[in-house]
């Protein structure tokens, strides 16, 4: 009994720690979804909103050929995130 509650012991801590370096980790996209994104804003950057999530999602369902509509929402979020940004530079050329 003493030895099972001095592993615990030991493990807690541990657990604790992976806890939190997990939880302070970022999101990652993966290259595929941002170098298509990239070449969608080079070709179809005149029809993309930096506003609609889903007016981005309809663009990309039509010019992309897409078999998951998981890698499809994460394309178009990741072009919205990206034309904020463009938007972004913009206004602040412009200050």
């Amino acid at each position: 009994m003493i030895l099972n509650s001095r592993v615990i012991s030991l493990v807690h801590p541990l657990e604790l720690i992976l806890q939190r370096i997990l939880s302070n980790m970022g999101k990652v996209r993966t290259s595929a979804v941002k170098i298509i994104s990239r070449q969608i804003i080079r070709e179809y950057g005149d029809h993309l909103s930096p506003d609609s999530f889903e007016h981005n999602k309809d663009i990309v369902s039509k010019v992309a050929i897409v078999h998951s509509k998981r890698f499809r929402n994460k394309i178009a979020g990741y072009v919205t995130h990206l034309m904020k940004l463009q938007k972004l530079q913009e206004m602040s050329y412009e200050d």
